[in-house]
């Protein structure tokens, strides 16, 4: 998501108040590069995207999160790893 881009965030909270009281299953929205979002800038201090790749997730979970936005990549991992049934991302 790039901060300057808030649709996906919009279209979720759209949707989130659509849904009924009860529903089968979890809806879970995940914000990911909320510090750019919140500046409304395209990007924060590096790509989250390019974050995402095996080495870099090996390397974070090392050695440790070096800046904030690896310690959101690590808040999202956490977050995915609890997902049981199969995840529908948009």
């Amino acid at each position: 998501m790039h901060g300057n881009e808030p649709a996906g965030l919009l279209a979720a909270e759209r949707v989130l108040a659509t849904l009924p009281e009860t529903i089968h299953g979890t809806f879970m929205v995940v914000a990911g590069n909320r510090r750019a979002l919140a500046r409304r800038h395209r990007a924060g201090a590096a790509d989250l995207n390019r974050r995402f790749t095996p080495e870099h997730i090996d390397r974070v979970r090392r050695y440790g999160p070096a800046d904030d936005e690896d310690l959101e990549l690590v808040e999202l991992l956490d977050v995915f790893a609890e997902v049981e049934a199969p995840a529908f991302v948009l």
